[in-house]
């Protein structure tokens, strides 16, 4: 079969079938080949795809790992584990709820706003005892 124009259906036919090809390639190379966006004109297409090595993150990902701790400390969240909840990620991108946090019994991650966060990561404030 030879395409002759770009649309939604040639565009996901060739997803699957460049995927295919990406898998086996980086089966033997020990890397993962993801098909990203693509976007298109009826004379062609643009693909974006990303590379990494098995078990490595990305770099979208490396980005919401490494702004955590900064924007945690600004904000005055702990990292610890609290009530079951975790902080683990931060999405600056996602402005109504930029926080990413594990739900540790059950390994789930939920988003959740900045004001939600505050109330379930803000540490109580321990009072001074007068001497």
């Amino acid at each position: 079969m030879t395409i002759s124009s770009f649309d939604k259906a040639t565009c996901r036919a060739l997803r699957a079938d460049l995927q295919k090809v990406l898998d086996a390639y980086a089966a033997k190379q020990g890397i993962t080949l993801t098909v990203g966006n693509m976007s298109f004109t009826p004379e062609a297409v643009s693909i974006k795809m990303e590379a990494k090595i098995v078990g490595g993150k990305g770099i979208r990902e490396q980005k919401i790992d490494s702004a955590l701790p900064l924007q945690a400390m600004y904000d005055g969240l702990s990292l610890d584990v609290c009530s079951g909840k975790q902080l683990v990620g931060y999405n600056s991108r996602a402005y109504k709820r930029p926080y990413i946090y594990l739900q540790i019994n059950t390994g789930k991650r939920f988003k959740t706003s900045r004001n939600q966060a505050k109330m379930y990561f803000t540490a109580p404030v321990k009072s001074q005892e007068a001497a």
